[in-house]
């Protein structure tokens, strides 16, 4: 099964997308709410998208632009294994 899922910090950071602007906190993604309230999301699938967005999602208030995603295939073998496209 493939799905989408928003990056976790640690890929924000490789791909150069992550500011610490604000020292109060650790933190977010370039683009994100500046006081982290967004950061709950690092990481969050969403199953029910199956293709990366051509703009932007709007999802419990906020927005996220393709640039927030990564497209996961779910190995079935071995539920715990995921390959990052």
């Amino acid at each position: 099964m493939k799905y989408i899922r928003i990056k976790t910090k640690e890929e924000f950071i490789k791909d150069g997308l992550w500011t610490n602007a604000r020292k109060e906190y650790e933190g977010n993604p370039i683009g994100w709410e500046s006081a982290g309230k967004m950061n709950e999301y690092l990481g969050f699938k969403m199953e029910h998208m199956h293709s990366i967005p051509n703009s932007t999602v709007r999802f419990k208030g906020w927005a996220f632009v393709p640039e927030d995603f990564i497209l996961v295939h779910e190995n079935y073998e071995n539920y715990e294994n995921y390959e990052i496209y």
